[in-house]
């Protein structure tokens, strides 16, 4: 593991340090395998997913990875972006290239959470990927919004898969293929078990 890792340690350190209001909640698309992206993009093109993603976004804090930043491939508007990259020369070039407010850069996730702590004004933080993020916080995470895409599609990345145990689905939204859409999916809404 790179030094981007939570261990159950410092997972647990995190959890003190957040408190018990602070809601990390994990944002993705996934199709029936967890397969989330190829070649660092989306493999498929859902407006209303898109438009989901913005609604929930929108004047929040995200946390993201090197990679799905790099597949944005800019700050997202209207958030706090903080990416988490170990790499110097990608820290160097956002620090020069956009203020503080628009993008961060942190070299871990517990420096990501820390800082989103202190951005959000409403205890909360969304995570958007990319896969390695995605499975090392959502242990932490106490609420999922998957999309859930009806169908299978050749990936190499992928979301973890879902311990149901622990979670419990607070809403499901089902959305039927259209001229738009080439996929049914529902937007699901999972909550962590008390």
């Amino acid at each position: 593991m790179t030094e981007l890792s939570l261990n159950p340690q410092k997972i647990d350190q995190l959890k003190q340090t957040l408190g018990t209001e602070f809601r990390i909640k994990l944002l993705v698309a996934c199709d029936q395998k967890n397969g989330i992206g190829i070649d660092n993009g989306l493999p498929w093109h859902l407006p209303n997913d898109l438009k989901f993603f913005k609604q929930k976004t929108t004047q929040q804090v995200i946390v993201m990875g090197r990679n799905t930043y790099e597949s944005i491939g800019k700050p997202l508007p209207n958030r706090c972006n903080i990416v988490v990259s170990s790499n110097l020369e990608f820290q160097k070039k956002i620090k020069e290239t956009y203020v503080e407010n628009a993008c961060t850069v942190v070299s871990n996730l517990a420096d990501a959470f820390v800082l989103a702590s202190k951005k959000t004004t409403n205890q909360s933080v969304y995570v958007i990927g990319g896969g390695s993020i995605y499975h090392q916080t959502i242990d932490l995470a106490t609420d999922l919004y998957v999309t859930q895409v009806e169908t299978t599609v050749k990936a190499d990345c992928f979301f973890p898969s879902i311990d149901m145990g622990m979670w419990d689905i607070k809403s499901t939204e089902p959305y039927t293929k259209d001229e738009r859409h080439a996929y049914n999916f529902a937007f699901v809404h999972y909550t962590r078990r008390q």
